[in-house]
């Protein structure tokens, strides 16, 4: 994930794409392992433009185009060390992390994933 590409009138890959990343999702912080949890969506999508000089107006929506279909995503778990920046661990979601994340006082964490 992390690719990105001009987009085109025949569309081009984009990752992550308008609902990838962790840009919607609530971490959370663990001041027992002084720990950041957060949830992210890996997830690309093919962007098309649909004018070749698309203009940006103030206070409306800038995209060159319509925003693509969701595709298949996936999700990732990841707990960063809040000392050093650090990745500890990363764990898989079979589906996209589109939910915060709630860490009880004895340190289990629960998050939510999107399920199609």
């Amino acid at each position: 994930m992390g690719s990105h590409a001009q987009p085109t009138h025949e569309g081009s890959e984009a990752c992550p794409n308008h609902g990838g990343g962790i840009e919607w999702n609530g971490g959370a912080y663990d001041p027992n392992s002084n720990s950041f949890l957060v949830p992210s969506t890996e997830e690309c999508a093919v962007w098309k433009i649909t004018s070749d000089n698309p203009q940006y107006i103030p206070g409306q929506v800038y995209s060159g185009g319509p925003f693509p279909r969701r595709q298949n995503g996936t999700g990732v778990l990841s707990s960063v060390d809040v000392n050093t920046g650090k990745l500890r661990w990363r764990n898989a979601l079979p589906y996209p992390a589109e939910g915060g994340v709630l860490i009880t006082s004895t340190g289990i964490a629960f998050t939510s994933d999107r399920r199609r």
